[in-house]
């Protein structure tokens, strides 16, 4: 997760962008831990490879489940709740195996 700096309801944090990447565009920010807010972010590029990512946060209202669905979503992977779970433990043996 980004490190992300905030002054009330706005925010803002550098991420990786492909070089092909436009100067300005936007895409939705969800917050995967508890208020599992959401933004509209802008994001501008500021030298090929990096950008800043603005944006306000607003409530939603959702639960951590409706939050990391509609983070995963914002990846452009379209999965469905049965297939996460169905997959979650590819997730498990991860993590075993970092921890041995």
């Amino acid at each position: 997760m980004p490190n992300t700096h905030g002054v009330g309801p706005f925010f803002f944090h550098t991420l990786n962008l492909r070089p092909e990447t436009p100067l300005l565009h936007s895409a939705p920010t969800d917050e995967i831990e508890p208020p599992y807010r959401r933004s509209n972010s802008l994001i501008l590029k500021i030298w090929p490879g990096k950008g800043i990512v603005l944006g306000r946060w607003r409530q939603t209202y959702r639960n951590e489940s409706a939050a990391l669905y509609s983070a995963i979503q914002g990846y452009g992977n379209a999965l469905s709740t049965d297939e996460i779970r169905d997959n979650a433990h590819r997730f498990d043996e991860v993590d075993d195996a970092l921890l041995t």
